[in-house]
């Protein structure tokens, strides 16, 4: 029979590794556009959040004696910490999800051809920049999605806050 080589030109794997590169391109176009859509609604529900809760526990600590800025440094202080927890967090799922399930479901995306399930490691690296990113956008949700309700709610007489 035939031989299993093929000749090929260079003209077409280029064509071949372009038409690769522009299909992960596309994948990670979709995944953006898909944490872009997630985000956004995200905000929503981080500055509705317990809001109720929240005004009384403002109206309380107004009516202690605090002051609005003071208010605002403990919020940002809370979306700090949550950001700096948050972030280790993702990057040990990713990891693990990586490394121990071998990427199941999402590993035909980054390599082409595969199965949804496969049975080799597949080669990837933690880098510092990811994280530090991460850190600075779950930091950057949760800073926009509280301070200005919490702003709002912290200039009104406290008995007012603690009404709702």
């Amino acid at each position: 029979g035939r031989p299993p080589l093929r000749v090929q030109t260079k003209d077409l794997i280029d064509r071949y590794s372009k038409r690769g590169f522009n299909i992960k391109a596309g994948v990670f176009a979709g995944f953006y556009c898909l944490v872009l859509a997630l985000g956004i609604p995200a905000l929503g529900v981080i500055s509705g959040f317990g809001q109720s809760e929240r005004r009384r526990e403002i109206g309380v600590m107004k009516a202690l004696g605090w002051q609005t800025p003071e208010v605002l440094e403990m919020i940002a202080l809370e979306n700090l910490v949550l950001g700096l927890i948050s972030a280790p967090c993702i990057v040990l799922a990713a990891t693990g999800w990586i490394k121990i399930f071998n990427g199941a479901l999402i590993s035909k995306f980054f390599i082409a051809n595969l199965g949804i399930m496969i049975s080799f490691p597949i080669p990837s690296r933690i880098f510092p920049i990811p994280f530090v990113l991460g850190v600075m956008m779950a930091m950057i949700l949760t800073m926009v999605g509280s301070i200005y309700s919490t702003w709002r709610t912290a200039i009104v007489p406290p008995s007012e806050a603690m009404k709702t």
